[in-house]
This record gives C-alpha cells, structure tokens and sequence, in this order.
C-alpha cells in the first residue's frame, strides 16, 4: 500500500511539473512611451524692437604730446530705435539624453 501511495505522490509531482508547460505564455512588457522627444523638425520666427536715449560729448584733439584739445565741444544726444526679424529652421534627432541637431539661419 505504501509503494502505491508512493507511485500516486510522485507522478502526481511529475504530472504538476507537466502541466506548467502549457500555460499560456505572457507576452513581454512594451517599453514604455517617452512622454516628450526632441525629435523632428521645426520652423520659426522671431522679432523685437529696441529704442533708447545716449548723451554723448565729442571733442576734437589734435597734436602730438602734450595733446593741444581745440575747445569745440558738442553735447548731444541720439536716440537709436528699430526692429529686427529674423527666423530659422532645423532638425533636432535625440537619442537617450543626448539631442543632436542641425539649424539654419
């Protein structure tokens, strides 16, 4: 009775150990998606304005050393204002934290 019961757990364990191989197999994790890449290409334009105010004050030297200053001093002022536009275009190609690109003017 005992080699029964003997026979009747080890084929029970073999038949367990069987059985596994035929479980149905879980495909493998994806990676997951990055949640933003640099990636791609891309255009732009850019713009500004400056204006501003400079009081200068000019005078005119002349001779060799000593320096003979002639007295005619000029205060003034000029007022430099205008735009500048500009744009530019390129290609960005990130590879892990790494971003290669090129870009033209």
């Amino acid at each position: 009775m005992k080699r029964f019961l003997l026979a009747g757990v080890m084929l029970a364990a073999l038949g367990g150990a069987a059985s596994a191989a035929d479980l149905a197999v879980k495909a493998p994790y994806a990676p997951p998606v990055p949640l933003w890449s640099w990636t791609g290409f891309y255009v732009g334009i850019n713009g500004g304005y400056s204006s501003g105010a400079d009081d200068y004050t000019q005078s005119i030297v002349i001779g060799p050393p000593p320096v003979t200053t002639i007295a005619s001093f000029s205060n003034n002022t000029i007022n430099p204002r205008g735009g500048l536009f500009g744009g530019q275009i390129g290609f960005n190609y990130q590879t892990g934290p790494v971003v290669l690109g090129v870009e033209g003017v």
